[in-house]
C-alpha cells in the first residue's frame, strides 16, 4: 500500500508540474498591445494601447485605440478578427476588421499580419503590417459592395508604414 500511495503522489507531482510548464507556454488569455506610435509621425515614445485577447481555439480579437476615429487617425474600424499559430518559434497572427473614413465615403477591409516573439513569460515583441482592399467606391452605398476579404486575400494592398514594432505584455490574474 505505502508502494502505490508513493506512486501516486509521484504521478500528482508530475502532472502539476507539466500543467504548470505548459501555462507558462501558453499565450491564451489578455495582452495589452503598446504599437510604436512614432511610426506615424508621432514624438519619440508615442504608443497606440489596445488590448488583445488569445484565445484557446486559435482565434484571437483585437480591439486599439486607433479603432475610435479620434486624431490622428481619420477613420473608424471595427473590432480585429483573426487567427493566431506558432511557427518556427514565433507568434503569427492574421486579423480582418472593416473600415471607414470620417465622411463614409471610403469603407475597406484592412488585413494586419503581425509576427511575435517571446523573450519573456509574460512578454511578446514584434513587427506589423497592415494593407487594404477598398470597396466599390463608385457604388452609391460602398459599404454593401466590398469584397470578399477571403477570396481576396492575395489582392490587398501593403499600408505605410511597414513593420511597425509592437509589444504586448499579459496582464495579470488577479
Amino acid at each position: 500500500m505505502p508502494l502505490i500511495s508513493l506512486l501516486v503522489i509521484l504521478a500528482a507531482a508530475v502532472n502539476a508540474q507539466t500543467t504548470k510548464d505548459q501555462e507558462n507556454g501558453r499565450i491564451e488569455g489578455t495582452w495589452y498591445l503598446e504599437l510604436n506610435a512614432e511610426a506615424f509621425d508621432l514624438p519619440p515614445g508615442s504608443t497606440l494601447p489596445g488590448l488583445v485577447q488569445f484565445h484557446s481555439d486559435r482565434t484571437l480579437t483585437i480591439l486599439d485605440a486607433g479603432d475610435l476615429g479620434t486624431a490622428p487617425f481619420p477613420t473608424t474600424d471595427t473590432s480585429q478578427m483573426g487567427h493566431w499559430t506558432r511557427r518556427d518559434g514565433q507568434v503569427r497572427t492574421l486579423t480582418l476588421f472593416l473600415q471607414r473614413n470620417l465622411t463614409n465615403e471610403d469603407v475597406g477591409w484592412n488585413k494586419v499580419e503581425i509576427e511575435l516573439t517571446r523573450p519573456r513569460e509574460n512578454l511578446m515583441e514584434g513587427l506589423v503590417n497592415v494593407s487594404y482592399l477598398s470597396c466599390d467606391t463608385e457604388a452609391p452605398f460602398s459599404v454593401f459592395f466590398c469584397p470578399d476579404p477571403v477570396e481576396e486575400i492575395n489582392a490587398f494592398e501593403p499600408l505605410p508604414p511597414e513593420s511597425i514594432p509592437v509589444s504586448l505584455t499579459r496582464l495579470p490574474r488577479p
